[in-house]
């Protein structure tokens, strides 16, 4: 991305600047690692794979676990997004958890795997506008960014003191992510993938899909990619510019036939008579 400077990088931690000027909305990604997100200005909103939305505006802090799956969105609105991305490596995160054997044992088998917004200390705040002019030696020395790395756990811990943190911190990636279900099916509702292909996608198992689509839409995947299909197949049946034939394979049917009868049912018309009636 022509927008995102790399800062520096030791090992498999990194430091990224972005500078987003141009709207960039539905960024779907995961981090293999935990994440730091910083914003110095602008807005930016993400979106978690259970749909939960979190606002980052001027001065948020938040960190992701490793290994899931977020939706990014940014409308500038006249304003541009600039935002440091801090990638951890095992090797910072392990140097900074001796003396907190503690709380670590006490968090138990499972771990969160949604975001956590942080609360952001002056101390921190100073900290990210000092990188601006720390950029070229951490370039150089990937030593010096791993101890940058290290004290900026150590300012954050003062004020997220907290199991929440740590185990977030602690994640690691396990297997496919979890995905947003609603982003996903949106964006590929009219192709040809069934409602399995969308649980495998989606990292779920079908019956967990259906019953979280059941949750967000109130009714069952497949009635709702056959009238999201059909309702697509009748906008590009009335602009006249697009055979029978030509809309049924944009929306994934293999046979014609098939598409016709579930237009028929939706519709209580074909897609040939509807075309006659509008050239009529």
């Amino acid at each position: 991305m022509s927008d995102v400077e790399e800062v520096g990088t030791a090992g498999r931690s990194s430091i990224f600047y972005k500078d987003l000027t141009q709207d960039l909305v539905n960024i779907e990604f995961v981090s293999q690692l935990p994440c730091l997100v910083h914003v110095l200005s602008g807005e930016e909103v993400i979106t978690s794979s259970s749909n939960e939305r979190y606002v980052l505006t001027s001065g948020s802090t938040i960190l992701f676990p490793a290994g899931i799956c977020l939706y990014s969105d940014y409308v500038g609105k006249g304003t541009s997004l600039n935002a440091y991305l801090l990638f951890l490596g095992n090797d910072v995160v392990e140097n900074f958890l001796p003396g907190r054997e503690n709380i670590i044992s006490n968090m138990g088998a499972n771990t969160n795997d949604s975001p956590l917004p942080l609360r952001t200390s002056e101390v921190q705040l100073a900290f990210y506008q000092s990188l601006a002019n720390m950029r070229r030696e951490m370039r150089q020395s990937a030593e010096l960014l791993k101890v940058k790395l290290i004290e900026l756990l150590h300012l954050v811990a003062l004020e997220n003191h907290t199991a929440d943190f740590y185990k977030r911190l602690h994640s690691s990636a396990k297997g496919y992510p979890r995905r947003n279900i609603k982003r996903l099916v949106e964006q590929y509702a009219c192709s040809d993938l069934s409602v399995r292909d969308f649980a495998t996608l989606s990292g779920r198992s079908l019956s967990s899909f259906n019953r979280e689509f059941k949750r967000l839409f109130d009714t069952t995947p497949k009635q709702w990619l056959i009238d999201r299909r059909m309702k697509n197949a009748h906008e590009l049946l009335v602009t006249g510019e697009h055979s029978v034939t030509q809309v049924a394979a944009s929306l994934g049917y293999t046979n014609v036939s098939h598409f016709i009868e579930a237009f028929r049912k939706r519709y209580d018309t074909t897609p040939f008579q509807l075309r006659k009636e509008i050239d009529s």
